[in-house]
């Protein structure tokens, strides 16, 4: 039989196999995998940088990576979690920061599509090029207007950085 931890890391053994006669444990301990951790500029909103945050490695089933308690978007692109942050400091500060607040947690798995529907409406059209032009002009300098995941979907062509290039790739979209 496989016991299971509680919410406190602490196993319980049935009393029920309790029985006098001798009892056997086996503990398996597997060595927890590390992340590789990158973090590149995404977008520059004037005087504060929107910072690329990836995690990549072994993550437990039914588990999630997250920053600082909220979870990461998967990028089959990245072939990461992914996650932005709006900062004013370093590359280097911004390494060590997210090393220290990246952790697995329990929640929803979620992808992101790079279907060219930057807005999540559903279609592609010239709404979606607009939004990635605002976004690469620092029309958005934070997430209370367009959600982390939409800016995430803006990085149409992959290469980590949000610019021309996609809101380029949305009108050819469109165009086809």
């Amino acid at each position: 039989e496989t016991l299971t931890a509680n919410d406190e890391g602490k196993y319980t053994i049935p009393a029920a196999k309790i029985t006098g006669t001798a009892l056997t444990v086996n503990v398996e301990k597997t060595e927890k995998s590390a992340l590789t951790i990158d973090v590149s500029e995404y977008i520059d909103l004037n005087g504060k940088i929107m910072w690329l945050v990836k995690a990549a490695g072994t993550v437990s089933e039914g588990k999630v990576l997250a920053y600082d308690g909220s979870a990461m978007f998967w990028s089959e692109k990245y072939n990461a979690y992914s996650f932005l942050v709006v900062s004013t400091n370093t590359e280097e500060q911004m390494k060590t920061e997210a090393a220290g607040k990246i952790a697995e947690a329990d929640a929803e798995k979620t992808e992101l599509a790079y279907n060219f529907d930057v807005n999540l409406s559903g279609q592609v059209d010239i709404n979606d090029a607009q939004l990635t032009y605002d976004m690469y002009n620092a029309k958005y300098e934070d997430f209370d207007t367009v959600s982390m995941h939409k800016f995430l979907e803006a990085d149409v062509n992959g290469d980590g950085i949000v610019n021309v290039q996609d809101s380029t790739a949305v009108v050819t979209e469109i165009l086809k």
